[in-house]
């Protein structure tokens, strides 16, 4: 909840209950809701950039009634240092949130609440967003800023009927209904992401829409460029451009079906009566650089979810906000990403590494950064890597693995007439009956007894003629498709080991693992070589690797707290820039998590 603690911002006159926290980027955050509420000036000598961007705050100026309170949620980037595409595989992850993030400002709900001010000490009043004109239906409208500079449409707007028809028919239904208040995941992949129909179900839907492993994958790493752009379609047949609403609009619907009973009481529990949802109404806004492997996806669901959750006063832990969010992303998006980048998106700490371990999401706590410790982002600014291995065909190759070494397993503790033996064989450290729930079950030193078992490459359909399913819904298999099973078997089980030797880990051995599954890229490779002329004995640099989903993306780079190892970091990336005309971007520093951060609640005058 927001503490008792209130500003003003700083040249306005609104009332900030919460705070700024003291993160840079929140008071200017809050600054530009200042500027929205005294309205955009119109545009005068402007270029078609300045154009777009005055385009957009104007959207954004018009979404609100300024005169009732908002709501501010935040959520971060966040920088892989240890785990990346292992985490599908049950290792334990290390991840840091960075300093940019995006935020969710949201409006909207029954307006029946609207005669109930909040306090400082409560959460923020349920006042309606009365949209214009009001003769139309509830709706769900959102304004991402920065969209056109990203190819996309800036504003969305959506029937909340199309969303959530259990709420909104007509006559509206009693909560007591057994009809589901959303619509299908299917459903709202194909309204929202603009994915084909007819799979039958959750599971159908996700598997068919991996079909064709992706070219950048991971969290924010299935893909954003791919996601977020392409054409406009028709009004059945998807949102063409504007297809990024479906990790904001996606995260009302997995609300929805997920926690529906508490959803229905919090919608009509105030006596709601037909057509009194004005609607709801999102602003999002980022400084999460998109497709650079820092998990701007997980960012904005993350923050979309924590704005639903507050607006309806819903009592959620973080961990099931982000396993909701992962529902968003693997389910409306269709993106085959682990739960890593949401969970650390929610749940991070500043100056802290989040320990998870991925079985599915078991928190280790959070690991303070000692003071002489350092950690750097560097863009690589590779997005696809075109002769490299998709992340989506990884995934599954490394379930491929699994699926082949338990039957490996279980065929080895049986004789030709399934009579099993008095003593199991020799080879295989790990061969007990027991059937392994993850990869990283394994041990580095139990891998050589079921590496026999794991061809180095292996076609789809050699793999389905032996096997009816690879056990993983993310993702499924193409016949004609080679896919790197030994290579994609060994990473998670030697990456979980080296996760647990932190120093080992930034050596070099984690990048060479991702090259040798077909997830490196020359950009990052340079990176690479060029931390390596800043580290040894008396080095301020100690390590480098490639990060998240790998193909490109950033680099994350361990070394002192020094300006020596500061000058260094400046040193690769203006060496990098000169080499390949690409200026990265250079994360540094870290912020809380957006269960951490909470809200604010922003009143008019």
């Amino acid at each position: 909840m927001p503490s008792s603690a209130a500003i003003r911002v700083e040249g306005g006159a609104m009332r900030v209950e919460g705070g700024d926290r003291g993160l840079p980027d929140t008071k200017r955050f809050l600054a530009l809701l200042e500027t929205l509420r005294a309205g955009v000036p119109p545009p005068t000598d402007a270029t078609a950039c300045d154009y777009s961007e005055r385009h957009e705050l104007s959207l954004a100026a018009a979404l609100f009634d300024w005169s009732q309170p908002l709501l501010v949620t935040r959520a971060p980037g966040r920088l892989d240092v240890m785990g990346g595409i292992a985490d599908y595989s049950g290792s334990l992850v290390l991840q840091v949130d960075l300093r940019c993030s995006r935020y969710a400002h949201s409006r909207g709900m029954p307006r029946r609440h609207s005669n109930h001010p909040c306090t400082t000490a409560s959460p923020p009043s349920l006042s309606p967003l009365l949209l214009r004109p009001l003769s139309l239906p509830p709706s769900l409208r959102i304004v991402s800023l920065s969209a056109s500079a990203n190819h996309r449409l800036p504003s969305v707007s959506l029937p909340l009927a199309r969303l959530l028809p259990g709420l909104h028919a007509s006559p509206p239904m009693s909560p007591t209904r057994a009809s589901p208040c959303a619509i299908d995941y299917e459903a709202a992949h194909v309204l929202l992401a603009g994915g084909a129909a007819g799979r039958g179900g959750r599971e159908g839907a996700v598997a068919e829409r991996s079909r064709e492993p992706r070219g950048q994958g991971g969290g924010e790493g299935a893909g954003n460029d791919a996601r977020e752009g392409g054409g406009e379609q028709g009004p059945e047949g998807g949102m063409g451009d504007a297809r990024w609403a479906a990790y904001v609009a996606g995260a009302l619907v997995v609300l929805a079906r997920e926690r529906e009973a508490e959803l229905r009481q919090a919608w009509m529990g105030g006596g709601r009566e037909e057509g009194s949802v004005a609607g709801v109404a999102m602003l999002v806004a980022s400084a999460v650089p998109e497709g650079v492997g820092v998990a701007s996806s997980a960012a904005v669901e993350v923050a979309a979810m924590m704005a639903l959750v507050n607006a309806l006063r819903l009592t959620i832990n973080p961990w099931d906000v982000a396993r909701m969010c992962q529902i968003v992303e693997n389910s409306v998006v269709g993106a085959p990403c682990g739960i890593m980048d949401q969970m650390a998106a929610a749940l991070a700490r500043p100056a802290s590494l989040l320990a998870l371990l991925c079985r599915p999401a078991r928190m280790q706590g959070c690991l303070p950064l000692a003071a002489h410790v350092a950690l750097w982002g560097i863009d690589s600014g590779a997005r696809h890597c075109v002769g490299g291995v998709g992340y989506g065909a990884v995934r599954a190759a490394a379930f491929m693995g699994l699926t082949l070494v338990n039957a490996g397993r279980e065929a080895s503790s049986k004789d030709v007439d399934g009579v099993i033996p008095a003593a199991p064989p020799r080879h295989a450290a790990s061969s007990a009956t027991s059937k392994l729930s993850c990869l990283c079950e394994l041990d580095p030193h139990s891998l050589p007894g079921v590496e026999p078992l794991l061809p180095p490459a292996m076609l789809g359909a050699a793999f389905l003629a032996r096997h009816s399913s690879h056990g993983d819904r993310a993702t499924a298999i193409s016949p004609a498709l080679p896919y790197p099973v030994l290579a994609a078997t060994r990473h998670p089980v030697h990456e979980h080991f080296r996760v647990r030797c932190f120093r080992a880990l930034l050596g070099g051995d984690s990048h060479a693992s991702y090259t040798a599954c077909g997830l490196g890229s020359a950009p990052t490779d340079l990176i690479i070589d060029l931390v390596k002329t800043h580290m040894g004995p008396q080095g301020p640099l100690w390590g480098a690797k490639i990060t998240g989903g790998g193909s490109g993306g950033t680099v994350c780079v361990l070394g002192d707290s020094t300006p020596a190892a500061q000058a260094a970091v400046e040193d690769v990336c203006a060496r990098f820039a000169t080499a390949t005309g690409h200026r990265p971007h250079l994360f540094h520093g870290s912020s809380p998590g957006a269960a951490h951060f909470d809200h604010l609640v922003v009143r008019p005058p």
